[in-house]
């Protein structure tokens, strides 16, 4: 049930070029957790931890988006089903909001501090 859900997903995201981009930087940034060797400098692991944080948040809130688009659709009128959807989207913008503002806050401390981190690819 998993890798067909992560099939359709991957489907999804490499169609255009932001989703390809947003997937490869995914699995890139999950493959070099996999090949951490323990001797990394704080820099390094944050790094990491970033190439990997950031796009499974942006994924997980367009996943939002659309869940929460395909339950206004489907609602048939049902005002309880439109609330319900409407505060998933809602909710999604929200996250969206945050991921960006901590995304802004880490750029911030990245200068303020020198470290030498890429938050943007």
């Amino acid at each position: 049930m998993y890798n067909d859900i992560m099939d359709i997903v991957s489907k999804i995201l490499t169609k255009g070029t932001l989703g390809s981009s947003i997937w490869g930087t995914l699995e890139s940034g999950v493959k070099n957790l996999e090949t951490s060797n323990g001797n990394e400098t704080t820099d390094t692991l944050i790094q990491k931890i970033v190439d990997v944080a950031i796009p499974l948040s942006v994924v997980c809130a367009f996943a939002l988006f659309v869940y929460g688009g395909y339950m206004m659709m489907s609602s048939q009128g049902n005002t309880e089903k439109i609330e319900e959807a409407r505060s998933v989207i809602v909710n999604a913008v929200i996250g969206l909001v945050v991921i960006l503002s901590s995304t802004a806050i880490l750029m911030i401390i990245n200068e303020a501090l020198g470290l030498n981190i890429e938050v943007f690819k």
